[in-house]
Parts: C-alpha cells; structure tokens; sequence
C-alpha cells in the first residue's frame, strides 16, 4: 500500500544486497508516513491513561535500621584459645557475624511475615477485592456457580497472605555501612508509616522472645556439658559461656530495641509512588511510536 510512495525517497547503490535508505531522505521518509505515526502515539497514550486509572495508589514509606550486634567478641577469643570452636557454634548468639544478613533473612521470612500480618490484622487490607466490608465476610469466587470451583467465602491463605505482604515489603543492606533500609508501599500514607514503624518494634519484640528461648536452651546445654567436664579449663570456659547467656536472657528482657536500633524512623510520605501520572504514559506514547518509526523504515527499505 505504502510501497509507491517511499520508493521515490529511496536512494543508494542498485548493486548493494539490501537496500539503503540515506540520512537525507529519512526524515522525508518519515513525515510520508506522519499519520501511522501520530496514530500510534495516541494509542500509546490511551494505554498509558488506562494504565494509571487502573493502578492502585501507593505511597512508600521508609525507616532506616541498624542490626544490633548480640556477640560478644570475647566468646571469640575464649573459644579459640581453649579450642571449644564447635561448642561455640550451638550458642545462640556466638556464632557467625552476618548479623545484618541474618536481620534480612528473619524479617522477609514467612513465620515473622504471617505473625505481622495476624498481630496487626492487614487481611482485610491486603485484599481489599476480596473483602465485603459491608457483610463483614470474604466474598465467594466470582465463578463459584461452576461445579468445580469451591463455593463460600474466598479468604486468603497464609501463603497467599505473606506473598501479598512481600510483593509490597523490600528490605535491602547497606554494605559499607551496614544499615538496613525497609521500604513498605501501602495505599495511604499515614498507614504505610504506621506500618513501616510497627515492623521494626514487632521484630523487636519476635526477635526478644526467641532470643530468651534459645538463651535458656543453651544454658540448660552448657550446664549438662559443665556437669561432666573433667577439664578444669573447660569448666572455667562453659561457666564463662553461661554467663555470657545470662546477660543475653537480662539484655532482652530490658532491651526494647533488642535486634534492631531505628536510625530514621518512617513518616508519612507526602507524594505517591504509584501511578506514575506523567512518566507511564509517557513511555507507552515512546515506547509505540519508536516501533511505528521502526515499521516505517522496514518497509521503505524493502520497497
């Protein structure tokens, strides 16, 4: 259809295997084909449009950690001079020092994730499409007249419940200065500070009561181990390791920032992080009109 009219803007050597639509013609070759173009464009743009519309509002709201570090690096010392290393790694606390990595693993992990979720009920507020706030119940499957598809109200899963709560959670590590950033998009500002702030006290609180479980496991450990050394140093370092537990078990018991220490709290975000009001139109206008420019030229170079 269009084959005619780029013909005549095509010039270069006949004896070359494709042919060569030079710099000069191009932009002539171009404005020839200005309506696919703009037509393009403006389908770009409706996409966009209807994107945004579409976008559930998020505001992020951010709060800056630091690990608290629990070991004592005199446990270090004591167990390599008395060669009790292994004795070492089943005391919580006395072992490895990827605190920070570790902080990571145990606040993405499912069993802090679904307790957060429970302790502050976000249910309701992470799926707000399945919720009936007027009956106060889980709608059914939008299918549930099918025979196969199970019938009654549609509340979420645990599993279902912590993916939600990821896909709106990231915690990323600072590594030169080991800082821990926790970012929480939620769909009004105020609650995704809220939220973001009561994060960081809740695994406060979940990581002071598995410290003083393992703390008292380990000292129930230490002083069967103690009770049947025939090594005097030996005993001299178990009663140092118990003691070491002791003030573990004291300090989360007094300790409210026990495993993490707020550094920037959240607060409320003043702009949106989602939609992109400007930016995602402006890439699908782009984004279509870059494939029609390309169109074009394809087409003017085989004709």
């Amino acid at each position: 259809m269009f084959a005619h009219d780029d013909k005549s803007l095509i010039s270069g050597s006949t004896s070359t295997p494709t042919a060569y639509v030079a710099q000069r013609d191009l932009l002539r070759v171009l404005l020839s084909r200005w309506r696919l173009i703009l037509l393009c464009g403006l389908i770009g743009l409706l996409i966009g449009v209807a994107n945004v519309l579409f976008t559930d509002t998020a505001y992020r709201a951010e709060v800056l950690v630091a690990p608290v570090i629990q070991r004592d690096s005199a446990l270090d010392q004591l167990g390599a001079g008395l060669g009790i290393g292994a004795m070492l790694d089943l005391v919580p606390g006395a072992s490895g020092n990827n605190e920070a990595e570790r902080t990571i693993a145990t606040l993405t992990s499912t069993q802090f994730s679904y307790r957060f979720i429970t302790k502050n009920k976000l249910a309701q507020e992470l799926f707000p499409e399945r919720w009936d706030s007027d009956s106060g119940t889980w709608r059914p499957h939008f299918l549930a007249w099918l025979p196969m598809v199970p019938d009654g109200p549609r509340a979420p899963t645990q599993l279902q419940l912590v993916s939600r709560l990821a896909s709106m959670r990231s915690v990323s590590l600072d590594k030169p200065s080991g800082l821990v950033r926790i970012r929480l998009d939620w769909p009004t500002a105020a609650r995704a500070a809220d939220l973001a702030n009561a994060m960081v006290s809740d695994f406060n609180e979940f990581s002071r009561a598995q410290a003083l479980a393992e703390a008292r496991r380990a000292m129930e450990y230490l002083e069967r181990e103690s009770a049947s050394a025939n090594v005097a140093e030996l005993r001299v370092a178990l009663a140092r390791l118990i003691e070491e537990q002791m003030k573990r078990e004291m300090m989360a018991t007094v300790q409210p920032e026990f495993a993490l220490r707020v550094v920037d709290p959240a607060v409320a975000p003043d702009k949106s992080v989602r939609p992109r009001y400007v930016m995602t139109p402006a890439l699908w206008v782009l984004a279509l009109m870059g494939v029609a420019v390309a169109y074009v030229v394809a087409q003017a170079k085989h004709s």
